[in-house]
């Protein structure tokens, strides 16, 4: 871990555009307004405090993420006595394989679901790890790890910024369960789902089904075999091919949990849809 630090850090960009910064807050911590010409997705890990722009602030805890555009004036302020402890990462124009664009340009955009800050950690872990091993292909380690973290976040709904510090526990399952849209083929169990939400496995089990009107098993499986029907009825797909992208390890369970949803087995379904 570096020494605290009382001022910004700068960054030093390599071939890929891409820089991770790791910024532990000293009590005496000061930044001044400014804007860059890259983008920064902060990650805070420790502490709390605000980013203020010239119109808005918005409040920074563990775990928050915020996407900061290029050209934003802005500062971070610490609450005292509770320094922030970020990692900052920095992406410069032109980086390849991502419409930062789809961000809005005028304002920071802020999100709070303990498993997208997971995944966003272990992200910029992976980056660090490959920068101090520096192997040959770096440059496309750090972009398609860069590209996976913004497509996931395109997909979020971001926070407002002023309620991050009073985020209910519905509203993470909610953004969970929006996740699970695009992530239900995983072999997730129901208590690493809750820990992702950062609750209980009971809490979860209530939230869930408060969210969805079925359990979780249920919601995952009710996802599943929808898009097996998507592919049964669009493509010429074997069973065994959509079984397997749908999450399911065996054949033979992929047809119970189809037919207890729909009444038939995949192939009847199929040609029942195709007449």
């Amino acid at each position: 871990m570096p020494p605290p630090t009382s001022k910004p850090l700068e960054p030093t960009f390599g071939e890929s555009g891409i820089c991770v910064l790791e910024s532990d807050h000293a009590d005496d911590f000061r930044m001044t307004w400014t804007q860059h010409r890259f983008w920064k997705l902060l990650l805070v890990r420790t502490g709390s405090g605000q980013l203020q722009t010239r119109k808005s602030r918005g409040f920074l805890k563990a775990p928050t993420l915020v996407i900061i555009p290029p050209g934003l004036e802005h500062r971070l302020i610490d609450t005292p006595g509770s320094a922030l402890r970020v990692y900052v990462l920095c992406i410069f124009y032109p980086f390849p394989c991502a419409k930062l664009e789809a961000f809005h340009a005028m304002r920071p955009t802020f999100f709070s679901l303990p498993s997208l800050v997971e995944e966003t950690t272990d992200g910029l872990r992976r980056i660090l790890l490959e920068q101090s091993h520096k192997p040959e292909e770096l440059y496309y380690l750090e972009t398609g790890i860069v590209s996976l973290l913004l497509s996931r976040l395109l997909r979020e709904k971001p926070m407002n910024p002023t309620q991050i510090d009073t985020n209910h526990s519905i509203d993470r399952v909610k953004g969970f369960t929006r996740q699970l849209q695009t992530e239900f083929y995983t072999q997730d169990t129901i208590e690493n789902a809750a820990q992702r939400c950062g609750l209980g496995r009971r809490r979860f089990t209530q939230l869930i089904k408060q969210a969805t009107g079925c359990t979780w098993v249920q919601y995952r499986a009710k996802l599943r075999v929808e898009h097996a029907c998507r592919l049964l009825h669009h493509t010429q797909r074997a069973v065994g091919s959509i079984a397997f992208e749908c999450g399911f390890e065996e054949e033979s369970h992929f047809y119970r949990v189809f037919r207890a949803r729909t009444g038939k087995t995949p192939l009847a379904w199929r040609a029942t849809e195709r007449k």
